[in-house]
């Protein structure tokens, strides 16, 4: 064949690719993206209509239906805080850094956003959360939000182009980082070498291994599985955050990190200061790295107490509308510093009348612990 007639025969494919691309964008493509991820298109939308881009997982959303009366999020609490800009959110249940990072690369260097607010959620750093059954389904709709051709995306999908290894390589990726991640770090001096041993330990000596006690256990069992980790460079999750950061910077945007509550009272009634203290140190270790980065840190780490949260036995941060208004109101502070004339928005208090109405107590934790210890 001569190298005239392989150039045609290539050119030939290239433009039958190309017109079938254009096919498929044209007519196919739109209603795929619209069923599968329809955020692709909104945070375009959103983010040429917004001062303040709040990217939130279900933190941001979520309220106690038994005890809440002001139901709004923390980036519709924000909004109020910051009645001069428009602040608007992308909300997505489960997603991680690594896919806000995907939908904050579909932003234009013209849009309007200025700050992109982007939720910090210690417990997304650990290999429970890495190593997730729902992360097929979230590097799926990944690939809708890449820049390559629409049928070149396609093409991928059809051949799992992407990370689906299934339910059981997933386990197995847990399991062996629950027994292999030093849990160790500069000054500790921790009770176990990893979390799986953390597991095995004997907990609640005295009592027996049914009802209450078994409760106890198995939740203590789930903050180890959530918490029981220490945060290094090689970190996926600090890989796609220093993503974010040099983003950022190419755009033009005032990055904030959000470090939302996490549940420290429960942890320190069921696994004592060990657990709380790795927390800490996590805390401590984002906020000092990308502080140096020049990023805006909001610590609300500690915001929280135990009856707060709405799951009170699973490992969450599903928290009521004082967690959510005081979250909101820090970054407000952050953003627009304490002078800033929209802090005291007239609202009720939650649970108006009464603000101090909490989870039943023989519906959390608390009901299950000697007085003693809370």
């Amino acid at each position: 064949m001569t190298f005239k007639r392989l150039t045609t025969r290539l050119l030939f494919v290239v433009a039958l690719f190309m017109a079938a691309n254009w096919f498929y964008s044209r007519f196919l493509w739109p209603a795929e993206m619209e069923k599968h991820a329809p955020l692709a298109a909104r945070v375009i939308q959103t983010a040429d209509s917004a001062d303040v881009l709040y990217f939130g997982e279900s933190s941001n959303t979520s309220f106690n239906p038994f005890t809440d009366t002001l139901t709004y999020s923390i980036s519709e609490f924000l909004q109020q805080y910051l009645p001069r800009l428009q602040v608007r959110d992308i909300t997505h249940s489960a997603y991680h850094p690594g896919m806000f990072l995907a939908l904050m690369e579909l932003i234009p260097e013209t849009a309007r956003v200025k700050t992109i607010v982007v939720t910090m959620n210690i417990r997304n750093c650990g290999p429970a959360a890495i190593h997730t059954t729902l992360e097929p389904y979230m590097q799926k709709q990944k690939v809708y939000y890449s820049s390559r051709m629409p049928l070149l995306s396609r093409i991928y999908l059809s051949m799992k182009f992407y990370d689906n290894r299934d339910s059981m390589e997933r386990e197995r990726l847990k399991l062996e980082a629950w027994r292999t991640w030093d849990i160790q770090y500069p000054g500790a001096k921790q009770p176990y070498p990893n979390a799986r041993s953390w597991f095995d330990a004997p907990k609640f000596p005295g009592e027996d291994s049914s009802g209450d006690a078994r409760r106890k256990r198995i939740l203590a069992d789930d903050y180890i599985k959530g918490f029981a980790f220490a945060l290094r460079e090689d970190n996926p999750r600090i890989e796609q955050f220093d993503a974010m950061v040099k983003l950022a910077a190419a755009k033009g945007w005032k990055l904030v990190f959000n470090i939302v509550p996490e549940n420290m009272e429960y942890a320190r009634l069921l696994l004592g200061e060990s657990l709380v203290r790795t927390i800490r140190y996590n805390r401590d270790f984002l906020a000092a790295r990308y502080r140096k980065m020049g990023v805006e840190v909001v610590d609300n780490l500690e915001l929280a107490r135990g009856q707060e949260f709405t799951d009170q036995f699973w490992t969450t941060e599903h928290f009521n509308g004082r967690v959510r208004r005081a979250c909101a109101r820090n970054l407000a502070n952050a953003l627009a510093g304490k002078s800033n004339p929209g802090n005291d928005p007239v609202l009720k208090q939650n649970n108006w009348p009464n603000p101090e109405v909490l989870q039943p107590m023989a519906d959390t934790l608390l009901g299950l612990v000697p007085k003693r210890l809370h």
